[in-house]
C-alpha cells in the first residue's frame, strides 16, 4: 500500500487480508476491511478490474433505516457496512464487479448505512444473483437493496455504474441535501431501480434501465423532516426505460421530467402526484400538493396494464398520470394517510371564500404542464385483425420472454392489456395546461378530473387544452370527469382513422344510435360546469360532444360527408353533431370517407368562409354563413342596405339566390 495515496486499493493487503476478484474466492472480509480503513484516512476504495464476490454476514445485526418497513430492523445488517463519507471507485461498469450472493440472505443490503455523510461511486458494476441457477425467488425475504442508505442530510453521487439481478430494490438511498444519478445501467430487478427518498434537490438523467418491475426511478417527497414550503427540486431527463415499470415522483414539487424515452413500460410510464391510489394500501406523500410540474417531450410506446406483469398494480394503465388529492372548504387535512396530516400553507394560494366559513381554502395541485409528449400505442393483441382473431403472446413480438418479478413470463396479451389511457389528470387542479401533445391509438386519450368540493369554486378551474392531436382513440378523444370550466382549442381529433371500432361500417359510416360509444369530447358533468370549444378539427368520429354545458367558440371544423336526407346513419364520416352545430360555429368540409371510393378521404369541396358574392360550386349545408368581402350601399325598390353576408338554406350542391342563400341585410337609415 502507498501511504502516500489517495485511494485503498481492495487487493492489497490489510491485517493479513486482500481481496482477490476471480469471481470465485469469497471476498467478503477483505473488502470490509478495506472500507473500514478507508474511513479512517479519508481515503477512496479502489476496485481494479475484477469480479469481488461477497455474502450476507449470518448472525451478524446492524440496523437498517427504513421507516417503511420497521420489521426489517431485526434482520441481518448490510454485507458491507458503510457510514461517514465513503467513496467507491473502479475500472468501469463492466469491468469491477461486486457480486452479492443475495440467495443467501434473509433481508440485508449489499453496501448500506444509517450514517453516510457523503457517498460518491463511480464506474462499478453491483450484481445480485437473481436468476442464477433458476433461482427466481425475491422480494423483502431476501436481499432488501444491492445498495440501501440513509444519509445525513448530504451528497449522494452514483456515475458510471451498473446495477444488475436484484432480488429487491437496486439502489434505495434516504435524506440528503443532492442526488446525482447519471450514466448508469439498471437491469432485471424485481422491484425499483433507483429510490431516492427526501432529497432536496436531485438529478437523474442519462441512464439506461431494462427489466426493472417496480419503478425505474422513484423519488419520493415525504415531508417528514423537511417541512419548509416549496424547499424540493427534481429534474428527469434523458433516460432510456425498456420491458419495465416507469418513472414514479410522489409527494413532488418543482419537478421537471423531460426528454426520456419509455418503451413498452407497465402500469404507468410517468407517474407525478401526492398517492398512487390504485393500489391497495399506497400512502400518501407530503404535507404539500403536488405544485411547479413540468412534463416535457417524453417519448412513450405502448404501455401495458400493470398486472400482465406485476399483479399487484392491478388494472393500471395510463401513459402519463398526475394524482392530487381531494380538498374540501373549511378542512386542511389531507385525506388518506398522509405524514404528518396537516398541509403546508403556501402564500399566495391560501385564501378564503364565501363558500368556505370556517377556516381557508387550499388550491390544490398547481401549475401542472403536460406539453410536446409522443404517446404511441403500435403492438397487436389478441383476437384482433392485426392477428387474424387468435391467441398472441409476449415473445410473438419477438423480443424475447420478458422479466417479471418471478422471471421469464410470455403472457398472453389481450386488447384490453394495451387499450391504456393516454394523460389522466385526477385531483383538486389549479392551472393545468395539456399542450402539443401527440396521441396515437389510446382507449381514451386525456381524462382530466377535478375532485374536492372545491372543484365548486372558480378559481380552481383554470384549465386549458390546446394544440393536441389525437389520432385514433377507442373509446373518448377528452373525457371531463367532474365540475370544472376547460378550454379546448387547436386540437386535432382524428377517432377511428383506421375503421377499427364496431359500430363503424365499411362505407364509412356508423350504426344508428350508438354514437355515445365514441366521441371526441365528452363531459360528464351537470350544472356549474363549462367547456369552450374552439378552433378544434374533428374527424371520424361518432359523436363530436357528449354530455352538456358546452360553449362553442368560433373556427371549429368538421372533415366529413353529412347526408342530404335519411337520418344520421347515411352521415359518413361523422354521425352525430352538436345541437346547433350548423347555425352557428361549425364549417364543414366536405370530405369523401367511404374506403371502397377511389377518392377516399378526398376534400371534394372547401367552403369559401368569405366572398364578393354568393359561390358557384362547392357543397354547403343548411346554417352555413359567408361573409361578404364587398361592403357598399345598395339602392333598390326605395330601400338602402347593405349587404353584411349570405345565409346558407338548404343543403347541396346548388346555388340559387332567395332559394339556397339569403342577403343578410343590414338597412340604411
Amino acid at each position: 500500500m502507498d501511504n502516500n495515496s489517495n485511494i485503498i486499493n481492495v487487493k492489497d493487503y490489510y491485517e493479513n487480508k486482500n481481496a482477490i476478484g476471480d469471481g470465485i474466492t469469497d471476498d467478503t472480509a477483505a473488502i470490509r476491511r478495506a472500507i473500514k480503513i478507508a474511513k479512517a484516512s479519508g481515503k477512496a476504495v479502489y476496485f481494479p478490474a475484477g469480479i469481488y464476490r461477497y455474502f450476507p454476514q449470518a448472525g451478524l445485526i446492524e440496523p437498517i433505516d427504513d421507516p417503511e418497513n420497521p420489521q426489517q430492523y431485526s434482520k441481518e445488517g448490510p454485507a458491507l457496512p458503510i457510514s461517514g463519507n465513503v467513496t467507491l471507485l473502479g475500472d468501469g461498469m463492466l469491468k469491477s464487479v461486486l457480486y452479492f450472493e443475495d440467495e443467501y440472505g434473509t433481508g440485508s443490503a449489499g453496501i448500506g448505512g444509517v450514517d453516510v455523510c457523503n457517498l460518491t461511486i463511480n464506474a462499478l458494476g453491483f450484481n445480485g444473483s437473481w436468476g442464477n441457477n433458476g433461482n427466481w425467488s425475491g422480494g423483502r425475504d431476501k436481499a432488501r437493496h444491492l445498495l440501501g442508505v440513509t444519509m445525513l442530510d448530504g451528497e449522494l453521487r452514483i456515475t458510471d455504474c451498473r446495477f444488475s439481478n436484484s432480488r429487491y430494490m437496486m439502489a434505495s438511498i434516504w435524506r440528503g441535501k443532492t442526488a446525482i444519478v447519471t450514466g448508469c445501467q439498471f437491469d432485471r430487478s424485481v422491484a425499483d431501480g433507483i429510490r431516492l427518498i427526501n432529497f432536496k434537490r436531485v438529478i437523474v438523467a442519462n441512464n439506461n434501465f431494462s427489466f426493472i418491475n417496480d419503478d425505474c426511478i422513484a423519488v419520493h417527497v415525504t415531508d417528514d423532516t423537511n417541512p419548509a414550503v416549496d424547499d424540493h427540486s427534481i429534474c428527469i431527463s434523458n433516460n432510456t426505460i425498456t420491458d419495465s415499470q416507469g418513472i414514479c415522483a410522489l409527494g413532488a414539487k418543482n419537478t421537471v421530467i423531460e426528454g426520456n424515452t419509455l418503451v413498452r413500460p407497465h402500469a404507468r410510464a410517468i407517474a407525478v402526484g401526492m398517492d398512487t391510489p390504485a393500489i391497495s394500501g399506497a400512502a400518501q406523500e407530503g404535507s404539500q400538493v403536488p405544485m411547479n410540474i413540468i412534463i416535457k417531450g417524453n417519448t412513450v410506446s405502448d404501455v401495458f396494464r400493470g398486472k400482465v406483469f406485476a399483479p399487484d398494480t392491478g388494472n393500471i394503465q395510463q401513459y402519463i398520470y398526475i394524482g392530487g388529492i381531494n380538498l374540501h372548504t373549511g378542512s386542511t387535512t389531507i385525506p388518506g394517510k398522509p405524514i404528518n396530516g396537516k398541509i403546508t400553507p403556501i402564500e399566495p394560494y391560501l385564501y378564503k371564500s364565501n363558500l368556505d366559513i370556517n377556516g381557508s381554502i387550499y388550491p390544490g395541485a398547481f401549475s401542472i404542464t403536460i406539453t410536446e409528449n409522443i404517446l404511441t400505442r403500435t403492438l397487436p393483441a389478441s383476437s384482433t385483425l392485426e392477428n387474424n382473431n387468435s391467441d398472441f403472446f409476449y415473445a410473438d413480438y419477438r423480443y424475447g420472454n420478458r422479466y417479471a418479478r418471478n422471471g421469464p413470463v410470455s403472457p398472453k396479451i389481450l386488447h384490453s392489456d394495451l387499450n391504456c389511457t393516454g394523460i389522466n389528470v385526477i385531483g383538486t387542479l389549479t392551472n393545468l395546461l395539456i399542450s402539443g401533445n401527440q396521441l396515437t391509438n389510446m382507449g381514451t386519450s386525456i381524462s382530466v378530473a377535478v375532485t374536492g368540493s372545491l372543484s365548486l369554486n372558480s378559481d380552481s378551474w383554470n384549465i386549458k387544452i390546446s394544440n393536441n392531436t389525437l389520432h385514433g382513440f377507442s373509446e373518448k378523444g377528452v373525457y371531463l370527469n367532474s365540475k370544472m370550466a376547460v378550454e379546448i382549442q387547436n386540437c386535432i381529433f382524428n377517432g377511428d382513422p383506421y375503421f377499427k371500432k364496431s359500430n363503424r361500417l365499411a362505407n364509412g359510416r356508423w350504426v344508428a344510435g350508438t354514437g355515445a360509444e365514441h366521441t371526441c369530447i365528452h363531459n360528464n358533468n351537470t350544472g356549474n360546469s363549462v367547456v369552450h370549444a374552439a378552433g378544434n378539427l374533428f374527424k371520424n368520429a361518432a359523436s363530436i360532444s357528449q354530455g352538456s354545458a358546452f360553449i362553442w367558440g368560433a373556427d371549429n371544423k368538421m372533415m366529413c360527408l353529412p347526408a342530404f336526407s335519411g337520418g344520421e346513419a347515411m352521415n359518413q364520416g361523422i354521425m352525430n353533431f352538436p345541437s346547433g352545430w350548423f347555425s352557428s360555429v361549425g364549417v364543414i368540409i366536405p370530405t369523401d370517407c367511404d374506403p371502397s371510393s377511389e377518392n377516399f378521404d378526398a376534400i371534394k369541396s372547401v367552403p369559401g368562409t368569405s366572398g364578393a358574392s354568393i359561390p358557384s360550386s362547392g357543397i354547403y349545408y343548411r346554417g352555413f354563413y359567408r361573409r361578404n368581402l364587398v361592403i357598399s350601399p345598395i339602392t333598390a325598390n326605395g330601400q338602402s342596405y347593405y349587404i353584411r353576408g349570405w345565409l346558407r338554406v338548404t343543403n347541396g350542391e346548388n346555388h340559387v339566390l332567395g332559394t339556397d342563400w339569403i342577403e343578410d341585410r343590414i338597412s340604411i337609415q
